[in-house]
């Protein structure tokens, strides 16, 4: 945030109606940062090795009553096209949740998801198109009724790994 002291202004600014812009151009840029939202990006892999559900280590706080668009995108590799995955999101309580998630099954194909809950879907698909280089998305709107944390969360569809890789991200823009 960018603070205004009004008599500094005026040693460089000739006239009241030229601070008053220049103090309009600030409030309109201090806004746009506080609802341009944030990035964080995952600094190393995350192994997920069984059924288990873990913490993915992408994840954004919330404050109670705005209202936010998050959005998590990853990569991420199979042990084999036959180990499937499971992606979810968990957080504080909220007035109000929307979100999709889709990652792939097959080369031709995708795990697609409309969810009002967290911790959904209850289980893992089947396979993975590839070894490497799969997709997991995860977008919505939350307006949580309790400050927390926002995150992303997976697990393999058996005993063989599924790796989030380094890179995998979230967006949070706080839309009220």
């Amino acid at each position: 945030m960018i603070a205004i002291n009004r008599q500094q202004l005026q040693k460089f600014l000739p006239d009241n109606e030229s601070i008053r812009v220049f103090e309009d151009l600030v409030r309109t840029a201090n806004e746009a940062q506080v609802n341009a939202g944030s990035v964080s990006v995952l600094s190393a892999d995350t192994v997920a090795p069984s059924t288990t559900l873990i913490d993915s280590g992408l994840s954004v706080q919330v404050a109670a009553n705005s209202t936010y668009r998050f959005e998590f995108i990853g990569v991420y590799a199979a042990a084999s096209t036959g180990t499937g995955s499971r992606w979810v999101i968990d957080g504080p309580a909220f007035a109000l949740l929307g979100y999709s998630s889709e990652w792939s099954l097959t080369a031709t194909s995708k795990t697609i998801n409309q969810l009002a809950a967290y911790n959904l879907p209850a289980s893992a698909n089947a396979s993975s198109a590839n070894t490497t280089g799969n997709m997991v998305k995860i977008e919505g709107i939350i307006k949580p009724t309790a400050n927390g944390v926002l995150k992303m969360r997976f697990a393999s569809s058996a005993t063989s790994d599924i790796t989030l890789k380094a890179g995998s991200y979230v967006r949070l823009t706080r839309l009220t």
